[in-house]
């Protein structure tokens, strides 16, 4: 018996040795939020910015993971850490909340100091204040930013009842993805590119050949309150430059042309075939260079 409270007595001592080894281990790598919003709206675009404190001479590699976000939409998970000064490093990362009960991921840090020691640190998600707008504004946008930059626009003739007008629209810190205004069947966005914390996007709306001016409403978040755009409506006779072409007639048009572009150009290689003529085969080739150019 009195072995074996002797073994028992050991391991305990034993155990909390490495326990308060464990405790009493200078941490270090710590995580810390520099600055996070008090309160965010729905689908409103915001930056957290993340403090690390390094007590390392030097690392070899930097690992970040996120896990347990919730209804949370990640815009930068690859940003790199940036160096603050010898001994700090920051990272700004940027995301969207799509629902009222939106968190922040877990957020890990790994610095590699050699091939068998890492160094981590985690700081835990935040749950986020979430307000909801009121989307009911006349023309709403769906859009919140810091800041909204109409570049140019554009109105073209689309077919005998409707026009169709290009924005092309820059933001600061704006969810320029979800542009949508009620009323509008047609409509969408074109194309846009992240340059965080500015987003440029290409804005298209088929809309009646009767209306003089475009109007949209925006929600400004650095001053709270709803911004409204007009444009006037000048039809442009030049046909829309995009993407595609969007007007329905114009591209039956092409369609036809080349259809029978290609019949003559297969015409012309069947008399070739025929006759041994270097003139049908010349034929043939500058209407096949020529459908090639069209389509692209």
């Amino acid at each position: 018996m009195g072995f074996l409270i002797k073994s028992f007595l050991f391991f305990l001592i034993l155990s909390t040795l490495l326990f308060a080894e464990n405790i009493l281990k200078p941490k270090l790598v710590h995580l810390s939020y520099e600055n996070i919003p008090k309160e965010v709206y729905k689908n409103q675009i915001f930056s957290v910015t993340i403090n690390s404190l390094v007590a390392l001479d030097e690392f070899y590699e930097i690992n970040t993971t996120f896990n347990g976000s919730k209804n949370i939409e990640f815009l930068n998970p690859e940003n790199s850490w940036s160096i603050k000064d010898s001994n700090h490093l920051f990272n700004r990362f940027y995301f969207k909340a799509l629902d009222i009960n939106a968190k922040l991921p877990n957020i890990t840090i790994k610095l590699n100091i050699d091939d068998n020691k890492i160094e981590s640190d985690t700081i835990e998600g935040k749950k986020l204040n979430i307000l909801n707008i009121n989307e009911d504004m006349l023309n709403f946008s769906k859009v919140l930013a810091n800041k909204l930059e109409i570049k140019k626009y554009k109105v073209n003739k689309y077919d005998d009842e409707y026009n169709i007008i290009v924005i092309e629209i820059e933001t600061l810190n704006g969810n320029l993805k979800d542009f949508n205004i009620d009323g509008f069947s047609k409509q969408g966005i074109e194309s846009i590119t992240y340059t965080m914390p500015y987003t440029k996007a290409f804005y298209y709306a088929v809309i009646p050949n009767q209306l003089r001016i475009f109007e949209f409403v925006y929600y400004d978040l650095v001053n709270k309150q709803f911004i409204k755009e007009p444009l006037i409506i000048t039809v442009d006779e030049d046909r829309v430059s995009t993407q595609s072409d969007l007007n329905p007639k114009v591209n039956d048009f092409i369609i036809y042309k080349l259809a029978i572009i290609l019949i003559f150009s297969i015409f012309f290689i069947i008399l070739f075939l025929i006759r041994k003529r270097i003139i049908y085969i010349i034929l043939a080739i500058i209407g096949i260079v020529y459908i090639i150019y069209i389509s692209i």
